[in-house]
């Protein structure tokens, strides 16, 4: 009799995802309740993937980059700091989804159109003798986020990303009556793609 392992594969990626990109953290680690929160919202973005795409291997390339995400984002969002190791999972595990689905091109061509985006933003906002606003951090995750979008894609997930993350400034602001000071964009840019990665399939199954 055949067991279907699918089940325990998604969250054992998922996990896996996480596990490595804490450790190539070390001592920059980020707290219980927002890696939780993270990894919560991981595993439902997963689920929606897995549910809405009939290419179990692209589901599985997923559950490992939103642990991947996950860890990331709270690591960010705590010590604005973003590991390479999280970023290059994410990249690795879009790849091979590119790959296996016959995307590659398309997945290239998304990453290099993000990380572009980035970079021209990076310019644009930087001022002399101040942090930068965005880091080669970011501009690295976008690219690797990238390769999970088709080139048309790319705009919705920016748009999503800075939308979340000026939410999120504004809801930090109301709670502490101070202004802020360099906010992360990782966790946007992670949840912002990923809601698009996981949306587009989503409208594209039910039409």
């Amino acid at each position: 009799m055949s067991v279907d392992l699918t089940p325990l594969a998604l969250p054992a990626l998922l996990a896996a995802g996480a596990a490595l990109t804490l450790i190539s953290a070390r001592t920059a680690l980020p707290g219980p309740i927002s890696l939780t929160t993270s990894l919560l919202a991981a595993a439902l973005l997963t689920g929606a993937y897995f549910f809405a795409i009939d290419h179990l291997l692209s589901a599985m390339a997923f559950a490992l980059a939103a642990g991947a995400g996950a860890a990331a984002a709270a690591i960010d969002a705590r010590r604005q700091l973003l590991p390479d190791v999280g970023a290059g999972l994410i990249a690795l595990a879009g790849l091979a989804s590119a790959i296996s689905r016959d995307a590659l091109i398309s997945a290239l061509i998304a990453g290099a159109i993000s990380a572009v985006i980035l970079i021209a933003a990076a310019l644009l906002t930087r001022k002399p003798g101040r942090d930068k606003t965005l880091g080669d951090g970011d501009i690295l995750l976008a690219g690797a986020c990238g390769f999970w979008l088709a080139p048309e894609q790319v705009p919705y997930a920016l748009l999503c990303a800075t939308i979340l993350t000026a939410a999120s400034g504004f809801a930090t602001r109301m709670r502490t009556g101070e202004g802020l000071g360099r906010m992360a964009f990782g966790p946007g840019l992670i949840a912002g793609y990923g809601l698009a990665a996981t949306g587009f399939l989503i409208l594209g199954s039910a039409s």
